[in-house]
């Protein structure tokens, strides 16, 4: 393989840990234990690269690298990933593990878990003194009837181990009530050179009850808290020193100290966005306030604290990540311990957190004495340069030399500091614990009066996180780093149901973006409230995730990218959701339904001689969604049913005889969704040139995409030509004229005779929308704009003559049976269904389906 530069950016004092995914050439790398990482003089640098994906070859595809710069200068800003003959690895962390306790040193540090389950925290040793009494060291819930909940230890387990890291997980849970609780879990990373990252996750594993789908707060499932906290314990003559933002100076703790950030600090601290369940904002102040004995002695907009405790020489320094975007957050430093509030008491009103919800807070503990004044937060971020990605092809259409002007001009406004997504988020105030890292969804004010703040968030709709992993990999711009991962921490904390209580269709799904054209209330992250009920006390569709939002790959590209374990579980847990969204449960109540009011429908509209498509799922957005969604699963575990379902959907869907003139495509409001479906037989016909598969399968897909190409060529105008068609004719739709490019372009690739009417129809599709956009006045909008970036790329290829993709042959595969149902095909269907689900039939599942929809 080829070296790879590695350059290193925002590096700090006390930082000197990082990971980063990177991808690989096909064939290039067999094993990652024969690769090292080199400094800028040529010195090994202490590494540990382990793969995460493998190509079918059974190469590497992408690995997590992680460095230490602990022992290497600290201007050093490039590094070099090469095979070496002898690469080094040193175990800068260890553990020692027995039947009672796990012992983890790193550095000058020895921590040590007991596994008795009464201790959640470690003790800790800093050169043979005590510093961490584990016993002294506890979080704290207090709950609205200002009672104390004692957590319960359920476990403690070593959950990863390499030469630089290792990880212990301390699960529990909080018991609120006599059927209520909050599960909890600590993830001790133990980091070279004595640092430790925590992660702090809280967890309402109830499910909501959302009656008539309404899911506002103040649901019969959410918990509701008045204080979450850490307390760490200041043992004798222990002192303990506040700095508010990076580049202030210490306080000391000669009396207690209170630092609280009671909201954003911005100029829309008080937005609307926060209201609690009665509509209420309950942010007391703009930014935060520091006192001294109960008296305000500073105040400010944003702080970024660090704390540190000090005992005979001995230190160590807090950093929380993100403090001020997560309020309501405080920082108390009393006589015998400092309370790091991560849902403090102060707020003055108490904290939801709603059925399947859950929040995570990240803090980085450093125990290197030498560190303690020049500690800053963060970690150093690494990048890649763009070859490393376009040599692998890891991203479709990517190429940073080959670019067409006019439309990246388009998406340069996505980090405009007055209109991008960042300076969006000052708009409506997104920050606070629930909100940060999400979308603006500003194109919804579209119809908008007033001048009152409108609240809508945009949640992940079309795949925003993909597309800011894809542009920071083109550009190296550390603003598309922190729009995915930002958004990426909230989707998965947030927008996903994390709950197996309510029904398979719901559980672990993605909750939609807030409704078109309307306020999101009460209903946070989750799409309907009571409060949008129309005069007839109508919502316009109904509630709860749903597969026409199902957008997985962002999240995949971050496990990638970062290393998220979390994000990989949470791809494969969509893909769980939508299995039983589309498939069902299986029961035979379920089946009996679905024959009364579906199936029996059907059969007696055929025997009436009328002409109805065969398949078993729609051609629109929700099952492109699908058939995505089982090649990430696929990607990411290679377990071959996932793939072996997509197919199944594909031609359960659509095919290459289709009379496509019968499909009444040309409704765009209804059946727009059809290219969506599209783009997805295109990722379907990637993955399998990748995995040298030109089976059946392939042609018949390649096939069916040609077939609805041509009619596409030959029918398809812009949708704005048919605006009395549409429900709001907006400049939406021009941007969405992108996904035609990018389906024409690929069929002109797939295609090995008649090529050129697909090329010439895809330009045109591209120039008219430059030509819309570039001076329309909605172009920042949040739509428009993922709209653009989801389709980016194809626009810089058309206009270079390109050889049909190698491989394949023009073998065209027709559907051999009609497209339609005859009265004994669906017959034979509906037979099919009961077969399967009196082989399952289980009575709990019977109980369990009725259960989840009586209440």
């Amino acid at each position: 393989m080829n070296p790879v530069n590695l350059r290193i950016t925002q590096l700090q004092p006390g930082s000197n840990f990082f990971r980063l995914g990177l991808p690989l050439p096909k064939g290039a790398v067999a094993q990652c234990d024969k690769l090292a990482v080199f400094d800028h003089a040529d010195e090994v640098v202490d590494s540990y690269i382990s793969p995460t994906a493998h190509w079918s070859d059974g190469s590497v595809k992408w690995c997590l690298v992680k460095v230490s710069l602990t022992n290497q200068n600290s201007t050093t800003t490039k590094l070099t990933l090469r095979p070496a003959d002898h690469p080094r690895v040193t175990s800068l962390v260890t553990i020692d593990e027995s039947e009672s306790a796990i012992v983890i040193r790193s550095g000058p540090a020895v921590f040590s878990f007991n596994k008795d389950g009464k201790n959640v925290f470690p003790s800790a040793m800093v050169s043979d003194q005590k510093i961490w009494h584990a016993e002294d060291n506890y979080p704290a819930l207090l709950t609205t009837d200002d009672s104390q909940s004692q957590f319960t230890i359920e476990q403690v387990k070593i959950d990863s181990q390499d030469a630089l890291t290792a990880t212990c997980v301390v699960s529990g849970s909080y018991q609120i009530s006599d059927n209520k609780k909050l599960q909890a879990k600590f993830t001790f990373e133990f980091l070279p050179d004595s640092q430790v990252n925590l992660v702090c996750e809280l967890h309402n594993p109830q499910r909501a009850v959302h009656p008539g789908g309404i899911w506002d707060l103040g649901d019969e499932g959410s918990v509701t808290f008045k204080d979450h906290s850490l307390v760490l314990s200041k043992e004798g003559q222990s002192k303990a020193r506040l700095k508010i933002e990076p580049e202030s100076n210490w306080l000391s703790d000669s009396e207690p100290l209170s630092l609280f950030q009671a909201s954003s600090g911005g100029d829309n601290w008080d937005s609307p966005v926060h209201i609690n369940a009665n509509g209420e904002v309950c942010n007391q102040f703009r930014g935060y306030k520091l006192s001294k004995s109960n008296q305000t002695v500073a105040e400010g907009n944003r702080a970024q604290p660090t704390f540190a405790i000090e005992k005979d020489n001995q230190s160590y320094t807090v950093n929380l990540k993100n403090f001020w975007q997560n309020f309501p957050k405080s920082i108390d430093i009393e006589e015998s311990a400092v309370s790091l509030r991560l849902f403090p008491h102060h707020h003055g009103d108490s904290h939801e957190l709603q059925g399947g919800e859950r929040k995570t807070h990240e803090i980085l503990f450093n125990f290197n004495p030498a560190d303690v004044d020049n500690i800053q937060p963060g970690r150093p971020i690494a990048k890649l340069e763009s070859d490393v990605y376009k040599d692998t092809g890891i991203f479709r259409y990517f190429d940073h030399e080959l670019k067409h002007e006019a439309y990246d001009k388009l998406i340069d406004i996505s980090l405009d500091p007055s209109k991008g997504f960042l300076a969006k988020r000052e708009l409506q105030d997104e920050f606070g614990w629930r909100n940060f890292g999400e979308i603006y969804a500003d194109h919804e004010t579209a119809y908008h009066d007033s001048d009152e703040i409108f609240v809508s968030h945009y949640n992940n709709q079309y795949d925003s996180i993909a597309s800011f992993a894809k542009q920071y990999a083109l550009t190296g711009n550390p603003e598309w780093y922190q729009l995915m991962s930002e958004l990426a921490e909230h989707v998965m904390d947030i927008d996903i149901y994390h709950t197996d209580l309510d029904r398979a269709e719901y559980n672990k799904g993605l909750f939609w973006h807030t409704d078109h054209y309307t306020e999101a209330k009460t209903s946070t992250h989750r799409t309907f409230s009571s409060l949008q009920l129309d005069e007839n006390g109508n919502l316009p569709r109904g509630g709860g995730p749903g597969p026409q939002h199902c957008y997985s790959t962002g999240l995949m590209y971050y496990h990638y990218m970062t290393g998220s374990e979390e994000a990989k579980n949470t791809v494969l847990g969509l893909g769980e959701w939508m299995h039983y969204y589309y498939e069902g449960t299986g029961t035979l109540i379920e089946t009996a339904r679905k024959t009364l009011q579906e199936d029996s429908k059907v059969f007696i509209n055929t025997c009436k001689g009328a002409k109805i498509f065969k398949y078993n799922y729609g051609l629109d957005r929700g099952t492109g969604n699908y058939i995505r969604t089982l090649l990430d699963c696929y990607e990411l575990t290679t377990e071959p049913h996932y793939l072996a379902q997509a197919e199944h959907i594909i031609r359960s869907t659509a095919g290459p005889s289709d009379e496509i003139d019968l499909r009444e495509l040309d409704n765009v409001e209804v059946n727009w969704y059809y290219v969506i479906f599209l783009q997805e037989l295109i990722r379907y016909l990637d993955f399998k040139r990748d995995l040298d598969q030109f089976d059946n399968n392939f042609y018949y897909t390649r096939s069916t995409l040609l077939h609805y190409a041509r009619w596409m060529v030959e029918n398809e105008e812009p949708y704005l030509n048919n605006a009395d068609k549409l429900e709001h004719a907006n400049a939406t739709w021009v941007a969405q004229e992108t996904r035609k490019v990018d389906v024409l372009y690929a069929a002109y690739r797939y295609a090995l005779k008649n090529r050129s009417p697909f090329l010439d129809k895809a330009r045109f599709f591209r120039d008219y929308l430059i030509s819309e956009l570039t001076n329309a006045d909605t172009l920042h909008y949040a739509r428009i704009q993922a709209l653009l970036l989801q389709n980016h790329g194809p626009s810089a290829f058309l206009d270079v003559a390109s050889l049909p993709y190698p491989g394949f042959r023009d073998i065209n595969i027709p559907d051999e049976k009609s497209c339609f149902h005859t009265p004994g095909s669906h017959l034979k269907h509906m037979a099919g269904s009961w077969v399967t689900s009196l082989c399952k039939f289980r009575i709990g599942k019977e109980i369990r389906w009725i259960k989840t929809r009586a209440s």
